[in-house]
């Protein structure tokens, strides 16, 4: 199923699907990396606006779960949301993202060494 969301046809079916919401609701809730990886092929698909109602509490997930994978796969779906396509006033706000992406890259740049660094990232 992960792979066949790769595929054009597939992934508009599934984008199609009534239940779509309550299926990206539970996978949150239960933090379903596969299912997640299911999305963002979805997404990647051009069919990220079938997940557009889901967005706020997948960035919500991203800045609550402790689970490597499944938070890539979120990042990974938030990356295919076009600004214009999501409320992303609504999202940066409520999502709080931006405060835990800075949070992240600072805790994970205090641990890399001979890291070489834009000077923007310097002042993290």
């Amino acid at each position: 199923m992960v792979n066949m969301a790769l595929n054009k046809r597939c992934a508009e079916i599934m984008a199609e699907y009534p239940r779509l919401t309550e299926f990206i609701e539970r996978a949150i809730k239960n933090e379903d990396i596969v299912a997640m990886k299911i999305f963002r092929n979805l997404a990647e698909n051009d069919f990220a606006y079938a997940l557009s109602d889901s967005v706020l509490e997948i960035a919500k997930a991203v800045r609550r779960s402790t689970t490597q994978d499944f938070v890539a796969e979120c990042i990974g779906i938030m990356a295919c949301f076009d600004a214009s396509s999501v409320g992303m006033k609504s999202f940066t706000e409520n999502g709080k993202i931006f405060g835990w992406l800075k949070q992240t890259l600072a805790l994970y740049l205090e641990h890399v060494e001979d890291f070489p660094l834009p000077g923007s990232l310097r002042r993290l």
